[in-house]
């Protein structure tokens, strides 16, 4: 439904809704750089010079979208928001609006790159969500502050006008299996309240901005999944269809971290890649930051960083099956304050080509607890640091389905001049290999061992 805002509970809106209109205004007049029709929900929309104003008054509502710009083979972003662009979205209780994109070439994504604000009164709040076939550039001028945010390459299902069901959405297949969301350096997104998130969902996600939030953020590489956003942070996120070949997760210098250090709450940050069919690498590099300081009026907080490689989530947790096709994790001169909990079904390489890295801020806590499935190697090199501030377990231990299975190989390291690894508390190192079992406790297949190598200086 979309109308004029005119009964008299909102008449603290009056100012806003001045300008409402049932009509689209010229191009240059609004903030989307689109024409909108309201496809479901009760929904007012004003535009005026570089601002588009929505005012949400149902629980959810869905607004369809055609940019302005709607060319084909132009090999350019389609300019959505631009940089003197805003787009607020109001209303007066919790609601959720989903905006979808219909673009002409699924290889042209949309720019935001202006002001994205959510309120509930007066409040930052709403949950914001746009789709289009094509991903997004979240630009560096982009600011957005709302009370969460998802952006999606993927269909978001929606039934009877809702696209959230008991916390959940379902992201239907991608059309575009190369569609891309990324974050560019200096761009900005915040996630206010309890129960607040972030999530992109895309089949090849690349973050280089800034996001915080006061509950949970979510990077999902997949061309189909489905996500409760439970309001405690503990997510199940399943994925139906996994992502072509390549580097499809990739944190290359961005920061997920936490809004204000003086609210006290649990914080969750997930990364997830699934394999299509071959090898997917989930990359974070470059000065990448993760984790949630915690709060300085906190006695204890829960702030876990989940890497998932080749599975699901479930209440929070990783889980990878044995026979999921391989994701790799590669960490380079990065930064977890928070604990890491990663399943990967390949390996890991975790090392300091350029810069520090380091995993966790409380001795007393699991810094990195790995489970990996092929060789991984986690090493100091070029005079740089590795730090664990707790302890490190890492299990690479493999498990027969044949006649013969050989283990995997685990290397610890720190070589070079300078260059340190440090464990603050105990280290659990495991590559045991087992035989394949007959299904009735016997051992039906032979198994050669793993190996784990601890190795400091020259070797």
């Amino acid at each position: 439904m979309t109308r004029k805002l005119s009964r008299p509970q909102m008449v603290s809106y009056l100012a806003i809704a001045a300008g409402l209109i049932a009509t689209q205004a010229p191009a240059a007049d609004k903030g989307l750089l689109g024409t909108w029709s309201v496809n479901s929900g009760d929904v007012g929309i004003s535009e005026s010079t570089d601002i588009t104003n929505v005012f949400v008054n149902s629980s959810q509502a869905v607004i369809d979208w055609v940019p302005d710009d709607n060319a084909t083979g132009t090999g350019t972003p389609i300019t959505f928001l631009d940089t003197n662009g805003t787009v607020n979205f109001r209303g007066f209780t919790d609601y959720a609006v989903l905006n979808r994109i219909g673009v002409a070439d699924a290889s042209r994504q949309i720019l935001l790159n202006g002001k994205i604000n959510g309120f509930i009164g007066q409040n930052p709040g709403g949950n914001i969500f746009f789709y289009s076939p094509s991903g997004f550039i979240v630009g560096s001028s982009a600011a957005i502050n709302v009370g969460s945010l998802v952006l999606s390459a993927s269909p978001i299902a929606v039934t009877d006008g809702s696209f959230i069901v008991d916390g959940s959405v379902t992201f239907g297949q991608a059309p575009n299996p190369n569609a891309a969301i990324t974050t560019a350096a200096e761009s900005d997104i915040n996630a206010f309240g309890t129960g607040s998130y972030v999530a992109l969902v895309a089949p090849q996600i690349t973050h280089r901005g800034t996001i915080r939030t006061d509950t949970a953020a979510a990077l999902v590489a997949a061309e189909a999944a489905t996500i409760n956003f439970s309001p405690d942070g503990l997510f199940n996120i399943q994925v139906t269809v996994g992502a072509d070949p390549g580097n499809r997760l990739h944190v290359d210098g961005g920061t997920i971290t936490r809004n204000n250090p003086e609210n006290v709450g649990d914080h969750r940050a997930y990364l997830v890649a699934v394999a299509k069919n071959d090898a997917v690498t989930m990359l974070i590099e470059n000065g990448g930051s993760i984790g949630f300081e915690t709060a300085s009026s906190a006695t204890v907080e829960d702030n876990v960083i989940v890497l998932s490689g080749g599975g699901s989530v479930f209440n929070g947790t990783p889980f990878v099956s044995g026979s999921a096709n391989p994701v790799n994790l590669a960490v380079d001169s990065s930064t977890f304050s928070s604990g890491v909990y990663a399943d990967i079904s390949g390996g890991a390489d975790i090392r300091t080509s350029t810069s520090n890295t380091s995993f966790g801020s409380d001795p007393l806590t699991n810094s990195l607890t790995l489970f990996a499935g092929d060789d991984t190697i986690i090493t100091a090199v070029n005079g740089n640091s590795l730090s664990f501030a707790g302890d490190l377990f890492v299990n690479i231990d493999e498990f027969g389905t044949g006649p013969i299975t050989t283990g995997n190989q685990l290397r610890l390291s720190a070589s070079g001049t300078g260059s340190r690894l440090t464990i603050g508390a105990n280290a659990f190192l495991s590559a045991a290999t087992y035989g394949a079992d007959d299904g009735e406790g016997t051992s039906a297949g032979d198994a050669t061992g793993g190996t784990v190598i601890v190795q400091t200086g020259s070797g």
